[in-house]
């Protein structure tokens, strides 16, 4: 099940990797992840959180009780990360509305 999580993961990271207002956190390569992805842009967190869902996209955004770990990479506690899960009903259709979504509003 974790090998076909990473697999729809890929187009994901391929496409954080062209955006320059998106500051991944980890590893932008497929063996280096769970499927699991916290993102910081420019624009708010909370904000693109927001637009996602109501696209219904679920994400979410916060600090995810990692405050210190957040403000050792230098991320503001206030708007914390968005935080993108794949788990197993997460499908390749879902990461496209995905995508989608962050291109829209990014």
């Amino acid at each position: 099940m974790l090998v076909r999580k990473k697999k729809i993961l890929k187009p994901l990271l391929d496409f954080l990797k062209t955006k320059s207002d998106v500051r991944l956190l980890g590893s932008y390569e497929i063996e280096d992840r769970v499927p699991t992805v916290a993102i910081v842009t420019k624009k708010s967190n909370i904000t693109l959180a927001k637009q996602l869902n109501e696209l219904n996209v679920s994400v979410g955004v916060g600090d995810f009780y990692a405050v210190r770990l957040l403000e050792a990479l230098d991320v503001d506690i206030n708007e914390g990360v968005t935080r993108l899960s794949f788990v197993h009903y997460t499908s390749g259709g879902d990461v496209e509305k995905l995508i989608s979504g962050l291109d829209r509003y990014l």
